[in-house]
C-alpha cells in the first residue's frame, strides 16, 4: 500500500463520521442550508473587516495596490494638492488606471472623511462575493454542498506564489 495524504485521509475520516452520525444531525432543506451558508459568509466578512478595521479613524493602514488606488482617487478629488507629484500631477497619467474602486472609494470617502476607511468598507462585500462565489462554483462541481462549503473555506488562507503575488484572504478589497 502507498502513503495516503494526511489531507485525504482526514477528509475521509470526517466524511465517515458525518455520514455515520447522520442520524442524530437535524435534517434541514436545500434552501435552509443555502441560506445558513450565506448568513455564516456575511458575519464572517463584517468580523474580519471589523478585526482589520481595529476601531481606527481615519484609517491609513492601506497597503500594496490599495495605497495606489486610493491615492489616485485623492488626487482626482484634490489635484491641487499633489501638483508637485510626478504621476499625480497629470490628470493624463490618472486617467491611464482605471478600477472601479476608484470611483467608489471617492463617493465613499465623502461619507467616511478618509480614503483608508471608505477602502476599508468595501472589505466586506469583497470578502462576502469572494466566498459565496467560491461556494458556487463548488456546488456546480461538485453537486454538494457540503464540498462546495469546503472549497469556499479552502480558498481562505493566504497562499504565497512566490511572484510578489498571494491568493487566499486579502487585508484590503482588491
Amino acid at each position: 500500500r502507498g502513503r495516503v495524504p494526511a489531507l485525504e485521509r482526514a477528509l475521509t475520516r470526517l466524511e465517515y463520521i458525518l455520514n455515520n452520525n447522520a442520524h442524530r444531525l437535524p435534517r434541514l432543506k436545500p434552501r435552509t442550508i443555502d441560506i445558513l451558508v450565506l448568513v455564516g459568509f456575511v458575519l464572517f466578512s463584517l468580523l474580519y473587516a471589523l478585526g482589520r478595521w481595529k476601531g481606527l479613524q481615519p484609517f491609513i493602514f492601506l497597503g500594496s495596490d490599495a495605497s495606489y488606488i486610493s491615492s489616485y482617487a485623492a488626487a482626482l478629488d484634490h489635484p491641487g494638492q499633489f501638483a508637485a507629484d510626478y504621476i499625480f500631477s497629470s490628470q493624463a497619467k490618472i486617467d491611464i488606471y482605471f478600477a472601479a474602486h476608484v470611483p467608489l472609494i471617492r463617493e465613499l470617502a465623502h461619507l467616511t472623511g478618509d480614503y483608508g476607511t471608505a477602502f476599508l468598507l468595501l472589505l466586506p462585500l469583497a470578502l462576502f462575493l469572494k466566498l459565496l462565489g467560491f461556494y458556487a462554483l463548488g456546488k456546480r462541481l461538485f453537486h454538494h454542498r457540503g464540498y462546495a462549503l469546503l472549497l469556499a473555506v479552502l480558498t481562505t488562507p493566504v497562499i504565497y506564489t512566490g511572484a510578489w503575488d498571494y491568493w487566499g484572504l486579502l487585508d484590503h478589497a482588491l
